[in-house]
């Protein structure tokens, strides 16, 4: 388990540390001035030549998962684990299902991944389990209805499914082009399930409208769902506990994707390049007190030559550019 004293000694004072309460003007000072991180160190990994797809996952040991293909038209999806040793791992679908559609993937900070993917004939829906270093998975179908299209999923800390997505043609007359949100226990049993065309649930909203099926599961079980401009703070029982606001850091900066670790939060904002400017989207990243949700301190990755964030341990940021044909990891601190 990695120390949080270490993290509190690089990112300041957290909830149940006493400090002097900053000055109004102070504190607007930080939210509009963001710090600058500084490379402390790098290593090269090596990265399979695939087609990456979607947001970056990481567990609590810094390993970072993306979805990939080796195909032009995304068939044969995989998701693939780049270690923080420079190895990596291919987790793939069992043979008799490997024809299937790879939808999505999770992975919880201790490293169990799962998949969600689809029968391209069948329609049926399933999540393959595999342990940290497992390549073989356990394979759980789920009771959803015909003619559903999986847009978001999430694994609550309870091992809990939970299931977003639209229902097709091939649904009964009266579902077709209804929403539908789904929640199964870990044997693949429905235990809730409601489908309209707008919902006023506060779950489905929220994994409906996460960004890029951004989510960040603590160790606790609490996930931080990012939908729009708030978090959204789900217990271990799938429950909304909060709703929070966030602030761009600057205009024209939308949140992109959020992380955890031990006692904060990150959230990655990006923004489209300058007409004219480099092609490169323009990162910040807000460091959050996970308990409370109050902003500590606004980053941009200064004269480093990354603005993707893929993981945020207690051992700083780790952001990724590639070099001589590899993914370069970066670990930057303020």
């Amino acid at each position: 388990m990695k120390s949080i004293l270490a993290i509190l000694l690089l990112f300041g004072p957290v909830q149940g540390i006493q400090q002097k309460e900053p000055h109004k003007d102070q504190q607007k000072y930080f939210k509009q001035v963001p710090i600058e991180l500084t490379e402390t160190s790098s290593k090269l990994v090596t990265k399979p030549a695939f087609q990456y797809i979607g947001n970056t996952q990481c567990d609590s040991d810094s390993n970072i998962y993306r979805q990939a293909s080796g195909n032009q038209d995304y068939s044969g999806t995989i998701v693939v684990k780049l270690k923080t040793d420079g190895n990596y791992k291919i987790y793939s679908l069992p043979s008799e299902d490997v024809k299937n559609d790879l939808v999505l993937f999770r992975v919880n900070p201790e490293g169990k991944l799962r998949i969600l993917d689809q029968g391209k004939q069948s329609g049926k829906l399933y999540v393959h389990e595999f342990s940290s270093e497992g390549s073989e998975a356990t394979r759980t179908e789920l009771e959803v209805p015909v003619g559903l299209m999986p847009t978001s999923f999430l694994v609550l800390g309870n091992d809990h499914i939970q299931i977003y997505g639209l229902l097709n043609d091939d649904a009964v007359p009266s579902n077709r082009g209804k929403s539908y949100f789904g929640e199964f226990e870990s044997s693949g049993k429905l235990v809730q399930q409601s489908n309209d065309s707008a919902s006023q649930n506060d779950v489905q909203n929220a994994v409906n409208t996460a960004a890029t099926n951004a989510v960040a599961e603590a160790l606790d079980g609490y996930s931080y769902i990012l939908a729009g401009n708030k978090v959204l703070v789900l217990s271990a029982a799938g429950k909304i506990l909060e709703k929070r606001q966030i602030e761009t850091p600057e205009e024209g900066y939308w949140p992109a994707n959020i992380f955890t670790d031990g006692a904060f939060l990150v959230v990655a904002f990006f923004k489209m390049p300058e007409k004219g400017g480099i092609y490169a989207f323009h990162a910040m990243f807000q460091l959050l007190n996970r308990q409370t949700g109050e902003l500590i301190r606004t980053y941009k990755p200064g004269q480093i030559k990354s603005n993707s964030l893929a993981c945020f341990t207690s051992e700083g940021f780790i952001l990724t550019s590639i070099e001589h044909g590899k993914l370069k990891l970066i670990t930057a601190k303020p």
